[in-house]
């Protein structure tokens, strides 16, 4: 007999229930906005950390209980048999985590001091939430301040390190699950941690989906945790009789006997379906209706009322919108007690059993992972999402015989002691997910599978692209290495593409980082193995990220130059290429032959050879201004330019100093000019100091000159052959290092004189532009106006020493650090690395023999590996 005011509010519950099914049918002027699942992280029992592993056990029949190892609880004996003994567990089993305690706190940023104090829930979800985004293809890192919430269920925290320690309270008041997130990816929407018991997460889930419906932020992060850190939940559920003594869930059985405890955690991550769509995220799943309530008064706090049960379960379809016939299956709270599981079934079956042709299928992931309390609503979510991905109903264990209590015979439900298929239909498939509060809060959640589209269309990638990896620390790196590995070794199957643009735009680029240039899965995986074992490889770039002054583009002279050295880039870059055509279009009038036909390496008989000075510095002037292009196209842009000797013509264009026709224009008539004259002059490095190389050429008079000063210690002496071979013998008997310089001419020395005239004569209405870029002066030794770049300039160019050095030292000076050489092969690392020092990144273009876009692929790797910030979305 029930009493007259359970009668009364039976009454007014059933007014309720008629209520909403009338509004049920009533058609939705406002269609709810469906909120798109696109990414996940679990830490579930049995080292359980994707939806892949999760599927494996679930697909077994198998469970995660286990005996819990004597040293998780350090305290006095707190286990008996005895259910009727005081303060103490009648349960020594359950479905435990492997490792709770393992947490790599620097990656987070985290103190050794302050991890120590730090909930294991606060831990997990970092760890969960990370992941969660990386698999939405959300970079981390690059939420800061953006409108992302977060919704944690969480229970209450049982883990305390010392209590007086001022970290205690970071670490172990809950509100802070969810103000650490936040804080940790630096996000500015709403951020909550919410406690309702068993159904803290689904509420979690239920507030997110409410927040982004509302504008109330543009992401969300929802999330359930629960660690079971003492056995004091073990001793007070003991005492209420609420735990089943084996640690088993025996959901809808007949041998139900309470419930047992999982621990774990998940954390999903929410978007409005058409913003998911648009930006191509990957949806597992789509919630398209919630609600939640609360039992009010029933016979007890603890004790479950099915009438309200039926109004939440209702005010979720009338969210979504939906009939309760479109429902294929329910994930039940489902705990598996001889009170609970009958009036949950009975509820169900009296809002979606009738009109039912099919039976509605229940099922619980409870007798697989325990129940999670604080995060079993997300757990079953998870449920549901592995059998979207399957398309198949897994079995839920433990369930038979069945519970005689409840009448199958006559309800339109059935549990599936055998996996069911569910496999695509004319209609989405859904299910429904409930989660019912002990202290009385509950919700039922509404999700159907991911809406079918058409896999979108995606642009090759270049073949050369690196794959991109990154760890906190070298440690790190390794690990991510053998995760990667291994991974692929079980999907073999995965896109080359897919995999590097995975890593170079969904994953935040940490400090240690390696760039893998492979050109195919096979390689990529036999390099990974490599990294992961500390072994260099060929095709691998690692190094640590470090402060970066700014990029700057060197031009070099002679030196540089092979036969057929634009060859490939002529054919594998647009940007070079269209370069090339335009300093043809330029140079042409001037010279009378292609230059791109020289660069792409011709023989016939209109094409001049490449060995001709008047051939060669058109030649370099081209491959600068064509390589600076393609650096451009590439994203990499200089904040500062530097030229050598004739490369000084390149970098006053890219500068904006002289137009490409002046440019053209200006190398043409020097190099023309240089042919001229007598080829008796030669070029010596020597390993001297300035001072000492002008003493050592005093006697020769005018007959030698200091041409180049690339560092303090060397420089290279400029003049008549005779007497370089004179100097070169005597330095080499006294065991000085010296080198002759294959050129065919004595530049920046006395054997220029004859033609400066002329030279300066047909520069005469040069007129140089102030430039974009700043422009350094190997002839001044610093940065100068554009402006002063006119014939008189170039004159100097020519005739006075090359100082290189001095050059070197004002963008040092100047707070620049990185310097990519604009040429067919790298020759100035070595001045460079020297003036600017081991933390500066030097990097060349192509190297002899290797001219295509991989080299500037594997130096763009090289520039990812020290810190620039690299657009690997334009590529």
């Amino acid at each position: 007999m029930i009493s007259e005011r359970q009668s009364i509010l039976l009454r007014q519950s059933l007014g309720e229930i008629r209520r909403l099914r009338d509004e049920l049918r009533k058609v939705h002027e406002t269609p709810t906005i469906p909120i798109a699942i696109i990414g996940i992280g679990l830490r579930l029992p049995t080292m359980i950390a994707d939806l892949d592993a999760l599927w494996t056990l679930l697909a077994s029949g198998q469970d995660a209980v286990r005996p819990i190892p004597i040293t998780r609880f350090a305290i006095e004996p707190w286990y008996h048999p005895d259910p009727q003994t005081p303060q103490r567990s009648y349960v020594c089993n359950a479905a435990l985590l492997d490792d709770v305690a393992g947490f790599d706190a620097a990656f987070f940023g985290i103190s050794p001091r302050e991890a120590k104090h730090l909930d294991p829930q606060q831990r997990l979800l970092l760890e969960t939430t990370w992941e969660a985004l990386e698999r939405a293809g959300i970079a981390p890192k690059g939420l800061t301040d953006s409108q992302t919430g977060v919704f944690v269920g969480i229970g209450p925290c049982e883990y305390v390190a010392d209590s007086g320690d001022v970290y205690s309270i970071t670490g172990g008041d809950t509100s802070f699950a969810a103000g650490r997130l936040a804080y940790t990816l630096g996000l500015q929407g709403p951020a909550l941690a919410v406690n309702t018991a068993c159904s803290s997460s689904l509420v979690a889930l239920h507030l997110a989906t409410r927040a982004l419906r509302n504008g109330e932020c543009d992401l969300a992060l929802a999330a359930g945790v629960s660690v079971m850190a003492g056995p004091g939940g073990f001793v007070a559920l003991s005492g209420a009789q609420a735990l089943a003594p084996d640690g088993h869930s025996k959901t809808f059985s007949a041998a139900a006997d309470g419930y047992g405890r999982g621990e774990g955690a998940i954390t999903l991550v929410l978007q409005r379906l058409a913003l998911a769509q648009t930006a191509g995220r990957p949806i597992l799943g789509v919630i398209v209706g919630s609600a939640m309530n609360h039992d009010g008064a029933s016979s007890g706090i603890t004790v479950p009322n099915g009438p309200s049960q039926q109004l939440v379960i209702r005010a979720a379809l009338a969210d979504a919108g939906l009939r309760p016939t479109e429902i294929d299956t329910i994930e039940c709270h489902g705990t598996g007690t001889a009170l609970g599981d009958p009036i949950e079934v009975n509820a169900l079956a009296a809002v979606y059993g009738p009109e039912r042709e099919i039976p509605l299928v229940l099922g619980t992931i409870k007798p697989n992972v325990g129940h999670l309390e604080a995060a079993a609503g997300l757990a079953g979510v998870a449920r549901l999402l592995a059998a979207f991905q399957h398309e198949t109903l897994p079995a839920t264990p433990h369930t038979q015989p069945l519970n005689p209590h409840i009448d199958w015979e006559a309800l339109a439900v059935t549990v599936n002691a055998e996996p069911w298929p569910w496999p695509h239909g004319t209609q989405p498939r859904r299910g429904a997910v409930s989660s019912f509060g002990i202290s009385g809060t509950n919700v039922h959640l509404i999700l159907e599978e991911a809406p079918v589209t058409d896999p979108p269309t995606a642009t090759p990638l270049a073949s050369t692209l690196p794959l991109l990896l990154s760890g906190r620390d070298l440690d790190g790196l390794k690990a991510q290495a053998r995760r990667w590995a291994d991974w692929l070794t079980a999907h073999p199957e995965v896109n080359h593409d897919d995999l590097r643009r995975t890593t170079a735009l969904h994953r935040s680029h940490l400090t240690q980082r390696a760039a893998i240039q492979a050109d195919d899965i096979s390689q990529t995986r036999e390099a990974l193995l490599a990294l992961a074992a500390g072994q260099p490889h060929p095709r691998i770039t690692t190094g640590q990220t470090h402060p970066l002054g700014g990029m700057v583009f060197v031009f070099p002279g002679h030196g540089s130059q092979w036969f057929g050295m634009g060859r490939a880039m002529l054919e594998e870059s647009s940007a070079f290429a269209a370069a090339i055509d335009a300093c043809n279009a330029a140079l042409f009038p001037h010279t009378g032959w292609s230059v791109r036909a020289v660069l792409r390496g011709d023989s016939d008989d209109e094409c001049p050879p490449l060995e001709r000075i008047d051939v060669l510095q058109p030649c370099l002037f081209a491959m600068g201004i064509a390589l600076a292009a393609a650096w451009r196209d590439l994203g990499i842009k200089p904040a500062a330019v530097v030229g050598h000797s004739v490369g000084e013509i390149a970098a006053a264009v890219v500068a904006g100093a002289l137009s490409l026709h002046d440019g053209a224009r200006l190398v043409a008539l020097r190099g023309r000019l240089i042919a001229g004259i007598p080829h008796d002059g030669a070029m010596l490095s020597v390993s001297l100091p300035s001072a000492a190389l002008a003493e050592r050429i005093a006697p020769w008079g005018e007959a030698l000159a200091i041409g180049v000063i690339n560092t303090p210690n060397s420089g290279v002496i400029s003049g008549d052959r005779a007497a370089i071979e004179a100097l070169e013998t005597a330095l080499t008997a006294e065991g000085i290092h010296c080198r002759r310089v294959q050129i065919g001419f004595a530049a920046h020395s006395a054997q220029m004189d004859g033609i400066l005239d002329a030279l300066t004569a047909g520069l005469a209405n040069l007129v140089p532009q102030e430039t974009n870029i700043p422009f350094y002066s190997a002839v001044t030794g610093g940065a100068v106006s554009g402006t002063t770049l006119d014939a008189h300039y170039w004159r100097r160019n020519l005739r006075d020493s090359v100082r290189f050095d001095q050059a070197l030292a004002a963008l040092v000076e100047d707070g620049y650090g990185v310097f990519v050489e604009q040429g067919g092969h790298p020759i100035l690392a070595l001045p460079i690395t020297e003036a600017a020092g081991a933390n500066a990144v030097v990097t060349g273009s192509l190297r002899r023999r290797a001219g295509g876009l991989d080299q500037l692929h594997r130096a763009l790797g090289a520039l990812h590996v020290a810190g620039l910030t690299i657009d690997w979305q334009r590529l």
